[in-house]
């Protein structure tokens, strides 16, 4: 049995820069900074949270495209024009 990998499976869906997105991210918060020694706190940084929405709106924005792809296609197949 092989081991799972998440990169592969990734990859083999065309979303291998979200992937990398996500590694980076999960990464940078998971791994030890000079700062984990001398703070207790378990909470994400501004610029962490800030990096994490930003993300998450520009896939909402990619969202927003596809629905809007998907309703002009279907607009057209009943003969309708969709502004």
């Amino acid at each position: 049995m092989s081991k799972w990998n998440w990169f592969d499976s990734a990859r083999a869906v065309g979303m291998e820069p979200e992937y990398q997105y996500i590694y980076r991210y999960t990464s940078r918060l998971l791994h030890a900074t000079p700062t984990s020694f001398y703070t207790n706190s378990k909470n994400l940084e501004f610029t962490e949270m800030r990096l994490l929405l930003e993300y998450v709106y520009v896939r909402l924005l990619d969202v927003i495209d596809v629905v809007s792809d998907i309703a002009v296609r279907a607009e057209d197949k009943r003969g309708l024009i969709f502004d």
